[in-house]
């Protein structure tokens, strides 16, 4: 795999992975305000469950080896990329966290029904 071929899949996994995660959000909050997402929280989970695992994990194609100075630059900097990457998961899981059992919890409804 070139690249150019890995920039342009890492690009639309990025892109459909803000997508999802919007969506999540949005679909997160409307099930929390009218109620529906202690009974059915399956489209909400989906949604976040997909958005995370289209986040790439690197940042670089597999075994990528530096020629030269300037590739070795340029993986340094795609490194960078990699953590940032690395913080967005963990930015969509604690946003999770919040949206599917904090403001719930916040709003008065159960997260755990007993029955």
């Amino acid at each position: 795999m070139t690249l150019e071929q890995f920039d342009r899949i890492l690009k639309a996994r990025v892109v459909a992975a803000a997508i999802l995660y919007a969506a999540f959000v949005v679909v997160a909050i409307y099930a929390t305000l009218t109620g529906s997402l202690m009974s059915n929280p399956t489209p909400s989970i989906v949604l976040m469950v997909l958005s995370y695992l289209l986040i790439p994990r690197r940042a670089l194609p597999k075994n990528y080896q530096p020629e030269d100075q300037a590739e070795a630059d340029f993986a340094e900097a795609r490194f960078e990329l990699e953590k940032k990457l690395q913080k967005s998961r963990l930015a969509l899981f604690v946003s999770a966290v919040i949206l599917l059992a904090l403001v719930p919890f916040l709003m008065g409804e159960p997260i755990f029904q007993t029955t």
